[in-house]
């Protein structure tokens, strides 16, 4: 069953005091929550990497987090390269092939996986990787990094740095050799292959969860509503390195006109990525104040803070996201459906609240009370 942690406060100020040592201190940050077009920071004839960061998207700098999308053309390969900061990556369009390499197997040996849309990698600091797109169509690949305080990672060439006479006795070859690979050696980034990569034993593994990759085609929903649509959870309990990765992610499809219950997550940010459909976005700050209202369409992006209610809805073509949070074990709270917090309550404390009548809070109560984390539209005689 699910794998969400779910809690009860009255207020939203007691759930920010607990989660920092200053209650107001995420709604002093969180002023503009804003999304910004992401800028392209590398074109070439093998794709093109695009990112959104702290610089032009404050929402960003204020969660110390950082997305990109990287567009793989048929046959170009994603150059061999790590970070120092954690990430996840997920296939949002097309096939690929991907490569890790964990410096904690004293094997040094390779993992490679066949993915596909959906499928997500979670890559903890000093991992190694490499993609390739052997499929005819242009792959998609979303990933989001951060989490880990200001560190900032590189993806140039790090043995560049190092002399040929240095590089030639730690690779126990001549200097001519180092030599021509550093000078043969082509820039960081996406470039097409001129060979046929082949059929080799690099070619993917069997299409199984384990270590760095998550398949959600394979996942049983955690969450599944007629006429609503489902939610597929991923959380260090499905896959334990995200421990150390400190990420968790959504998968979350809506039908049309069905909204995500009203809700919000005490202890990690979210990074939503819209990869189909359209539909609208509300955000609320624990004052109570709405601190976002935009509409989605595929491409869009935008940032949650923890603790700032929120909900979305989709539109007349349904709506498919992907969530990244800063937290391998997210803890959530509803507003609506049978785990709203407005159920726990005794009716004349949700009475006095509102200032209404109990009639009016016990239908406030029994509302949704079929519905868990996703709301179907209205049928037609709702009221």
């Amino acid at each position: 069953m699910a794998a969400r942690f779910i809690v009860v406060f009255l207020v939203l100020t007691i759930a920010a005091a607990v989660a920092s040592s200053d209650p107001f201190e995420d709604v002093k940050c969180f002023k503009d929550l804003k999304p910004k077009e992401p800028k392209t920071v590398f074109r070439g004839n093998g794709g093109m990497i695009e990112m959104w960061t702290g610089e032009s998207f404050p929402a960003m700098k204020d969660a110390s987090i950082a997305a990109g999308r990287i567009t793989i053309k048929p046959g170009a390969l994603l150059m061999p390269a790590y970070v120092d900061i954690p990430a996840i990556k997920v296939v949002i369009q097309g096939n690929v092939d991907a490569g890790v390499i964990n410096p904690m197997d004293m094997n040094n040996k390779e993992n490679v996986y066949k993915l596909d849309k959906g499928d997500v990698v979670a890559l903890p600091p000093g991992v190694a990787t490499w993609w390739r797109n052997n499929g005819a169509s242009d792959a998609i690949v979303f990933f989001l990094a951060g989490n880990k305080g200001k560190e900032k990672g590189g993806s140039g060439s790090v043995v560049r740095g190092f002399s040929s006479k240095i590089l030639s006795q730690a690779w126990e070859t001549s200097e001519g050799v180092v030599k021509k690979i550093l000078e043969s050696q082509q820039e960081s980034g996406l470039n097409r292959q001129s060979q046929n990569p082949g059929t080799g034993q690099d070619q993917g593994q069997s299409k199984k969860n384990a270590g760095f990759v998550y398949h959600y085609a394979d996942a049983t929903p955690d969450y599944q509503v007629n006429r609503g649509g489902e939610v597929r959870e991923l959380n260090s309990l499905k896959m334990p390195i995200l421990k150390y990765v400190g990420l968790g992610a959504e998968c979350v499809r809506l039908s049309k006109g069905a909204m995500v219950a009203p809700n919000w997550f005490l202890n990690g940010h979210q990074f939503i990525y819209v990869h189909a459909g359209n539909g609208k976005l509300q955000v609320v700050n624990s004052f109570g104040d709405r601190a976002l209202d935009l509409d989605l369409q595929e491409g869009s992006v935008a940032v949650i803070p923890k603790t700032f209610p929120s909900t979305a809805i989709a539109g007349p073509n349904g709506m498919d996201f992907v969530s990244i949070l800063t937290t391998h074990t997210p803890i959530v709270s509803f507003l609506a459906g049978n785990n709203s917090i407005y159920s726990a309550m005794p009716q004349d404390v949700v009475s006095a609240a509102f200032n209404i009548d109990l009639s009016i809070t016990k239908t406030l109560q029994q509302s949704g009370s079929t519905s868990m984390v996703i709301v179907p539209p209205k049928t037609s005689g709702q009221p």
